[in-house]
């Protein structure tokens, strides 16, 4: 133990010169993974926000095309009902000259 007292001086220094460069270094690896995982973080919330967009589109798209073909649909029956009171007049026209 005596002979590593001269030593003690100049080993104590480099020691802790080590000890606390390898904790800064881990700290700093640390803020670059916390980093790093916000940015993937804000990716992801930007696909999701994309995506959700891209659904959104694509209800309303289903609701346009829904739409027309009810308005489509309407005016079919509008004009099987048009046709079926002139048919139904015809028919009493008919009965009436008989």
């Amino acid at each position: 133990m005596d002979s590593i007292l001269p030593f003690l001086p100049y080993v104590l220094p480099v020691v802790t010169g080590v000890v606390a460069w390898y904790a800064k270094g881990s700290k700093l690896f640390k803020k670059d993974i916390e980093a790093k995982d916000v940015a993937i973080e804000s990716d992801q919330t930007d696909i999701i926000s994309k995506n959700l967009k891209i659904y959104q589109d694509m209800l309303d798209d289903v609701e346009k095309r829904y739409e027309e073909k009810l308005a489509k649909r309407d005016a079919e029956i509008k004009a099987l009902e048009d046709k079926v009171e002139k048919l139904e007049t015809q028919i009493e026209q008919l009965k009436s000259n008989q």
